[in-house]
């Protein structure tokens, strides 16, 4: 065997630590099962290294992370994909975990309200909206005891689309809102395992937004989007310790100390974002403070619209 040839292909791999042919790592694994170990503990302590050095840039120096990318300076670091994937994730399986949303809408206490009957044809009215499985869970629900919140909003519905026809867009909805009445709980599930993805496509947006705001950087787009995933690993991360932070009644706490809690997490997060442009963009700090304020209006405007768009989308492909 001869320890200057690619034993994949052949091609003579000169003294390099890949084949420059096929690139096949020259690591030789028939040897010792010690040195073997040692090299694998040792490159898995450099991951971890990389991600500590990752976290500790990224949660103690608002901005440092993303300009050591514009620097091009990004082998000691996680890629901002990665992390932003992984703190995602995190968010998104501790919401899971902590969200409860029962199958069953609960029902309303007392008489059933004036009006809670509908003429047969507002419901026929509303089933011509819908498809066959639909008008089936129309008819499911009004089935369901007087006393049923979902029965109740069902009939208010039906009579509210007989006095005012819906839409394009007020049809399209009707279809959902008719599903979550159904089953509450199964809609979130579903609404639920596709926010995440909605999320991602905002990404972008948000990376637009700051090539608008900050136009006269001579930043490209992808130093932008680098920031954004950046910023948005940090919220994932903060918005998943306020998920997991107790409540005051499993902490023992007073009800105050738990709400202290999150508002200072929250503001530590507005705290960041601020001190992030000003460091990855530069600027006075009165020009970072009205671009700050602008982004995030903007940012909020269009991030409802924009994830129901997304989500209302997934749901009809899927």
């Amino acid at each position: 065997m001869n320890p200057m040839r690619c034993d994949n292909c052949g091609h003579d791999r000169d003294s390099g630590d890949f084949c420059p042919s096929c690139g096949q790592s020259a690591r030789n694994f028939q040897r010792a099962l010690p040195s073997l170990v040692g090299e694998v503990v040792r490159e898995a302590f450099e991951v971890d290294s990389r991600i500590v050095r990752s976290l500790k840039t990224l949660l103690l120096r608002p901005g440092a992370l993303s300009r050591e990318f514009s620097l091009n300076r990004r082998a000691d670091y996680v890629s901002p994909i990665r992390m932003y994937l992984f703190a995602s994730l995190l968010f998104f399986f501790a919401l899971s975990m902590t969200a409860e949303f029962g199958a069953e809408m609960p029902r309303a206490e007392g008489a059933p309200a004036a009006g809670a009957t509908a003429s047969e044809s507002d419901i026929e009215q509303l089933e011509a909206l819908l498809g066959e499985v639909r008008r089936a869970r129309v008819r499911e629900i009004l089935a369901r005891p007087e006393s049923s919140v979902a029965r109740l909003a069902t009939v208010e519905l039906a009579g509210a689309l007989a006095e005012n026809p819906p839409g394009p867009v007020g049809r399209y909805m009707v279809r959902y809102l008719v599903d979550t009445l159904h089953d509450p709980g199964g809609m979130f599930d579903e609404l639920l395992d596709q926010l995440p993805v909605a999320m991602f496509v905002m990404l972008p947006v948000y990376a637009g937004l700051l090539a608008l705001f900050y136009a006269g950087r001579r930043r490209y787009y992808v130093e932008h989007l680098v920031f954004g995933l950046h910023v948005h690993t940090l919220t994932y991360l903060v918005f998943t310790v306020i998920l997991l932070v107790p409540t005051p009644e499993e902490a023992g706490l007073a009800a105050s100390v738990g709400g202290a809690t999150v508002n200072a997490l929250l503001g530590l997060l507005v705290a960041y974002q601020y001190l992030a442009l000003k460091r990855y963009y530069g600027g006075t700090h009165w020009g970072t403070l009205w671009r700050f304020v602008g982004l995030f209006i903007a940012y909020a405007m269009l991030l409802g619209p924009g994830v129901i768009a997304v989500i209302l989308l997934a749901l009809t492909i899927g």
